[in-house]
């Protein structure tokens, strides 16, 4: 199935690029095809000398990685980007601060930041068919804000 760039899937739910706008340190990037993100914090009861939980410890956050998927020229103006903001002149020597998410969903607009963002993975599928080279970047992340939530404190 073909993927059209005028549209993105972002954390599987199909939004149009015009509604869209994701950006590095405020430069907008467009081009690609998927977006997806999570978080999670670890929950462990806490027992006394019953059976029955007294309450809950929140344990350590953890960010998954941002996958972005698009096709060669998408990913290629990224590579770029990182490496241009690298103190080394590689892409894993680049953090940027903040990577910004706004989208429409339905008639709200959301809006993700991934902060302190870093370029640890890169991989390339090469198939036959009518679809472009496409290329998925996994781009760490310290912590991520959701509308202006985080999930927990900082920890950090």
């Amino acid at each position: 199935m073909s993927k059209f760039i005028d549209q993105v899937h972002i954390n599987g739910q199909v939004c149009g690029w015009r509604n869209t706008i994701f950006s590095f340190d405020g430069e907008t990037f467009v081009g690609y095809t998927s977006i997806s993100w999570g978080h999670s914090v670890e929950l462990t009861p806490v027992y006394g000398a019953g059976s029955v939980p007294l309450g809950t410890v929140v344990g350590p956050y953890t960010a998954d990685p941002v996958e972005i998927e698009g096709p060669a020229f998408a990913i290629y103006a990224l590579r770029y980007y990182f490496v241009s903001r690298s103190t080394d002149g590689t892409l894993s020597g680049a953090v940027i601060e903040a990577v910004t998410l706004q989208y429409y969903q339905g008639d709200l607009i959301r809006e993700v930041v991934f902060e302190n963002v870093r370029w640890p993975q890169e991989s390339a599928s090469h198939s036959q068919g009518p679809d472009a080279l496409s290329i998925t970047v996994s781009l760490y992340c310290e912590r991520i804000k959701v509308d202006g939530v985080y999930l927990v404190t900082n920890q950090f």
